[in-house]
């Protein structure tokens, strides 16, 4: 058996712009051979896939798996809308999904690794670029319900986590909200503080010939609303302008019974391309 050097790993990442570990394979593989292993790189897609690594993949679609421990969201790209009706790619983003869903790896990059050799050899079929470009993995906490929703086929999905049980269903509905608001945070004290400073400097500036109380008071109202807009928990809630998402929350929590300190623990929102 022929030993394969480093240098020869090396020249065929430059060759083919594959990665070192495939690299190694196809000439393990190939048995030292050069070209015969760049051959196996072409037929597999991977050498074609290097080349349109480079391409935007700004299309595509989210696809959400969930079961009794955890939830996980994947976006998967190409770059135009017409693969993302392709069967295959599809297909790709279920699996992909899927295999986070029963591996839950700890990183977006090792969940690349796992469907590597896979989305090469769909670029190579389908000749658009192709990435597995965002994972999110919730694991799921005793006491607490969680909601998914997806709208437009994928193209935006939202996670919600509620701190009290029996709570699906309204961790459902302020996932719905959440679609539509675009909340850029969970509470006032998420907002980091140079945003708020630059929201009252922006206040201070629009206010002339006030007293420095009445300023105050302006400024604080100011950057209450512009928590109104921000923070999820401030939002109104949609389906009831009378409550904030907060307020509707734990209204919810004390009609079914699991008590009135329900709270939003964490949500995430996701959209194609964003």
């Amino acid at each position: 058996m022929s030993v394969v050097s480093a240098k020869d790993v090396v020249r065929l990442r430059e060759v083919s712009g594959v990665g070192m570990q495939d690299c190694k394979k196809a000439l393990d593989e190939a048995g030292g051979d050069f070209e015969l292993a760049l051959e196996h790189l072409r037929k597999r897609g991977l050498a074609q896939a290097a080349k349109r690594a480079t391409r935007e993949a700004k299309e595509g679609v989210i696809r959400v798996r969930e079961d009794s421990h955890r939830v996980v969201a994947v976006e998967t790209n190409c770059e135009t809308d017409f693969v993302v009706r392709n069967d295959d790619f599809r297909a790709f983003a279920e699996s992909v999904t899927e295999l986070a869903q029963h591996n839950h790896p700890s990183t977006l990059e090792a969940l690349r690794e796992f469907c590597e050799e896979k989305r090469a050899q769909l670029v190579g079929k389908i000749g658009e670029n192709i990435i597995v470009s965002r994972y999110n993995l919730i694991e799921k906490k005793e006491g607490h319900s969680y909601g998914v929703y997806v709208h437009g086929d994928g193209k935006i999905v939202c996670l919600v986590d509620i701190k009290g049980v029996n709570m699906v269903d309204v961790a459902k509905e302020v996932a719905m909200h959440i679609a539509a608001s675009f909340p850029q945070y969970l509470s006032p004290e998420d907002v980091p503080q140079e945003i708020v400073t630059k929201e009252e400097e922006i206040a201070r500036a629009q206010i002339h010939g006030k007293p420095d109380n009445v300023v105050q008071k302006i400024v604080e109202g100011k950057k209450n609303t512009f928590f109104g807009e921000v923070c999820l928990n401030k939002q109104k809630f949609i389906k009831d302008e009378s409550l904030t998402i907060e307020e509707y929350v734990r209204k919810k929590g004390k009609e079914i019974g699991s008590g009135d300190l329900c709270i939003i623990h964490s949500f995430v929102r996701l959209q194609v391309g964003g």
